[in-house]
């Protein structure tokens, strides 16, 4: 799939995935998924505009997929071994 559209699309939907990535990032993860995903997106541009080898596409696709879940997962707290997203949302830790 090539074309000015295509272009516009993957621009819109890498853009959309990076602010995911930075939306709130203090409380997450940190600001490397972040980081990850920005260079992911400029491997999937790349790879695609310069027409590279498309192993280079298929893994810039690879490393955002896994900064999105990294950054998703949930956050072991270290006190109560309860998987919650923040320190805020534990059942045992609000007494």
């Amino acid at each position: 799939m090539t074309g000015a559209y295509f272009y516009l699309l993957i621009g819109v939907l890498l853009a959309i995935s990076l602010f995911s990535l930075a939306y709130k990032a203090k409380t997450r993860r940190g600001y490397l998924p972040f980081w990850i995903g920005l260079l992911s997106s400029t491997i999937i541009i790349a790879g695609k505009y310069y027409a590279l080898p498309d192993y280079l596409f298929y893994s810039g696709a690879f490393l955002l997929l896994v900064a999105s879940v990294w950054n998703n997962a949930p956050i072991q707290d270290k006190t109560c071994g309860i998987k919650t997203k923040r320190f805020i949302d534990c059942p045992d830790c609000k007494k």
